[in-house]
């Protein structure tokens, strides 16, 4: 259940209704005096129906006429003090009360007791008519369960989770105590690739392990899609263990999708503040985490509230940057690192904003990610390329191909092998001269549905990249499986920018064993002569980098290909 009730719940409230209609409540007629405990005087038989008797003489066995109600002592006390007050109030001694007690066996009743108090000869008497509600209490209780519990996960939904954290914050206040909220990356796609029910099955995985959790002064909810929250006392551990429990959790589910769960704490300080705020602010510093690709966990502080609101400046404006050509495609040249001659370019997007000037890609691009807007500007980078490399045909030249990067997001859309193809065919040009970069991360993902899709753009004629191999979780599985044309590595693996160390006999090894695989390999992140010449004796093919060249304009970079064709040296 999300923040309104589900259609489910509101079918099984009726159905309650309905049979409630069926049922016909007890009521009886007593009458009692009070000493110790309440002493029967006179009953209807009806009392020791709704009392689970099978027989007036059965209940007079084993109550011996004494008692009226198996009521609690303490419970006792407090009907018979508020039967008096509201009697000693009555001008007729008139009184109504409502009490728990139990039946013959042993389970609990709701009832309403009214009457009338009366002297007869110095003695108190108690004369009334006993309503066993009892139905109306079990639905109720029904309601408010399903009103306040999640229909999915069985845990509390988000208003019970509000009340919930701030009657445990009243009751402690001085345990200082923290709101983490936790979401699973991606979630829309597990239930699109999926379907809902794995989603569903997924989301009761983590309910069960929170139903579950024994630690004291603690409370969890489920308040929204895939978004859970807790608040826990704030120590050393606690944070820690939730962490690492919940992300080998997420690696255990058995899907052969890569599940990965991200946080965002708030430390409570203002304990006066409404929980809503809490949980809020727990979700901004969430957000934070979901933006960088190494924080799994984020806490919460007045930047990260700014570094939102400048999130949001670029959500609100990004569609009408589209719209008014202010993402300028920029190309990155490519090198043969024998010749240094350039062999083609990664097509790569800036944002020109009109009133902040040039936004940095790593501002911008994650929150496209995020938002799902980046398959919109993909898309718009893509067909700039197939444009530039018409305009080259239609002058008579034979350009080189030109990559476009791939984003992960864009490769859960169905319908992308259909838009790339149609571009190429839109503007008449070879499929081999746009070439596609997708990341090793996107393999981890989902390694099956990858190799499924790139082999299926393979059928379309398209050259696959492996972008940023060696920059996550790369295996020579990957290179088994994945039917890839070119190998993009990593530079990072070089210490310090040098070629000595365990990270140029790592790059050493790939290249040789990319040589005995017939793919080529392009370093990225070239950025000395040192790294280049490194290159050249481990018989890398191609790079990529500052030291080559940094990104160009569309002009820049024809001027580049010209002097290549002229053997003239670049503008």
């Amino acid at each position: 259940m999300e923040e309104e009730i589900s259609a489910a719940g509101v079918n099984e409230i009726l159905k309650d209704a309905e049979d409630l209609k069926g049922h016909v409540l007890s009521n009886s007629y007593v009458e009692y005096e009070w000493k110790d405990c309440r002493i029967l005087r006179d009953y209807s038989d009806s009392f020791w129906r709704m009392l689970g008797y099978k027989s007036r003489e059965s209940f007079q066995s084993d109550t011996d006429g004494h008692v009226i109600l198996c009521i609690d002592r303490v419970e006792g006390l407090r009907v018979r003090g508020e039967i008096e007050k509201a009697a000693k109030n009555s001008p007729d001694g008139f009184y109504q009360v409502v009490f728990f007690a139990k039946d013959h066996c042993g389970q609990n009743h709701e009832f309403v007791e009214c009457g009338h108090v009366e002297n007869d000869n110095g003695t108190t008497i108690y004369r009334a008519q006993i309503l066993d509600v009892t139905p109306i209490y079990k639905m109720r209780e029904a309601m408010t369960h399903r009103l306040t519990t999640d229909d999915v996960t069985g845990l509390p939904n988000m208003d019970r989770f509000y009340q919930a954290v701030r009657s445990l914050i009243s009751q402690h206040p001085d345990v200082p105590f923290e709101i983490m909220t936790m979401d699973i990356d991606r979630f829309r796609v597990i239930n699109d690739l999926f379907g809902m029910e794995t989603g569903n099955r997924l989301l009761r995985f983590f309910g069960s392990f929170f139903a579950n959790v024994n630690l004291a002064m603690s409370v969890f909810g489920h308040i929204h899609a895939d978004k859970f929250v807790m608040c826990y006392p704030s120590n050393e551990t606690n944070r820690a263990r939730f962490v690492q429990s919940l992300q080998r959790l997420a690696e255990s589910f058995p899907l052969d999708y890569r599940i990965m769960v991200r946080f965002g704490v708030y430390c409570v300080r203002d304990t006066e503040q409404p929980v809503s705020v809490m949980c809020d602010r727990a979700s901004l510093a969430l957000r934070k985490a979901k933006s960088t690709k190494d924080d799994v966990c984020c806490e919460y502080d007045e930047g990260v509230r700014q570094r939102l609101l400048d999130e949001q400046i670029i959500i609100n404006t990004m569609e009408n940057a589209l719209h008014n050509n202010e993402y300028v495609v920029l190309y990155q040249p490519k090198f043969d690192l024998k010749t240094e001659r350039v062999v083609g370019a990664e097509a790569l997007v800036r944002w020109q904003h009109p009133t902040e000037g040039f936004v940095p890609p790593g501002r911008f691009i994650p929150v496209l990610e995020n938002t799902g807007f980046i398959y919109k500007l993909d898309q718009y980078v893509w067909e700039k390329t197939c444009q530039f490399l018409r305009d080259e045909r239609d002058k008579g030249y034979t350009p080189p191909p030109i990559s476009v990067n791939v984003s992960r997001i864009d490769l859960y859309h169905r319908d992308i092998i259909h838009v790339l193809a149609l571009l190429v065919t839109k503007y008449d040009i070879p499929t081999r001269l746009l070439e596609l970069e997708i990341t090793e991360s996107a393999y981890m993902d989902n390694p099956e549905q990858m190799i499924s899709l790139v082999t299926k753009l393979h059928e379309e004629g398209f050259t696959i990249l492996m972008d940023d191999f060696g920059s996550g979780y790369s295996s020579l599985n990957m290179l088994r499986d994945l039917p890839v044309d070119l190998l993009k590595l990593d530079l990072r693996f070089l210490e310090n920018g040098g070629s000595d160390g365990r990270g140029g006999s790592i790059i050493s090894s790939i290249v040789g064993i990319s040589e005995q695989l017939n793919m080529p390999v392009i370093a990225e992140g070239v950025e000395t002569r040192t790294q280049a010449d490194f290159l050249r004796t481990i018989k890398c093919d191609y790079g990529q980098g500052f030291y080559f060249s940094r990104p160009v304009s569309e002009e820049k970079y024809r001027q580049m290909l010209m002097a290549d064709r002229t053997g003239s040296k670049t503008v």
